[in-house]
């Protein structure tokens, strides 16, 4: 099993490598991109599932939520909300009351918009055809990172044909051992979003007893 494991890691590897920026997947991506770039602001509800790849097993489910306005998001996922301003993130913990000050992150779990241009920031992608999503038709696009500070070595985002919206993604994992598929469950478009959604108020948590840090 390990060996057949590290083959199929290797085998990624080797595709990769020889993957081309396809001319048709960068076609699909733009207009995805294109279509979220033209909503004022917009809200999703995604469904995060972890699993074994070989044999397939899930491991665990989570829920999170997510507010996009430009460049700012506020993410409420795994018991933590993160907010964004376009400059500054703060992740708060509301269990522990604390919050910290973090360096803005390329990892998808805790930057899910990340995966809207991702095709733009140094990765290589390829087009799969097509897939049969809940009775509508799916462009299938491989993406392979060339960043090294990421957590995972190949993407497969799957696009409604006829909206350009991204329905799920899947992240094949660095271990060689597990894969997160992300499924949007709910998504509303040019919702309400002012910027004070996005900003982090120190003084207004700190009188609510939380304890605010710098990791920066």
């Amino acid at each position: 099993m390990k060996k057949f494991i590290l083959i199929i890691g290797l085998l990624f590897t080797i595709f990769q490598a020889f993957a081309q920026q396809n001319p048709q997947a960068k076609k699909v991506l733009d207009k995805m991109s294109d279509q979220y770039q033209s909503f004022d602001a917009f809200e999703v509800k995604l469904l995060k599932s972890q699993y074994f790849r070989e044999p397939e097993k899930k491991l665990g489910v989570q829920e999170a939520e997510l507010l996009v306005k430009g460049n700012k998001y506020q993410l409420e996922a795994y018991g933590n909300k993160l907010l964004f301003d376009g400059q500054t993130l703060v992740r708060i913990d509301t269990v522990s009351k604390e919050a910290f000050y973090e360096s803005a992150s390329n990892d998808l779990m805790t930057n899910p918009t990340k995966i809207l241009t991702f095709h733009k920031d140094g990765a290589k992608y390829d087009y799969k055809g097509t897939a049969n999503i809940k009775g509508k038709k799916h462009h299938v696009v491989t993406l392979f990172p060339e960043r090294k500070d990421v957590s995972f070595h190949t993407v497969i985002m799957y696009i409604d044909a006829n909206t350009h919206l991204l329905s799920q993604w899947e992240t094949l994992n660095s271990d060689n051992k597990t894969m997160d598929r992300y499924e949007i469950i709910t998504f509303k478009k040019n919702v309400p979003a002012t910027d004070n959604k996005f900003s982090f108020d120190q003084k207004q948590y700190e009188a609510k007893g939380y304890f605010v840090d710098d990791l920066r």
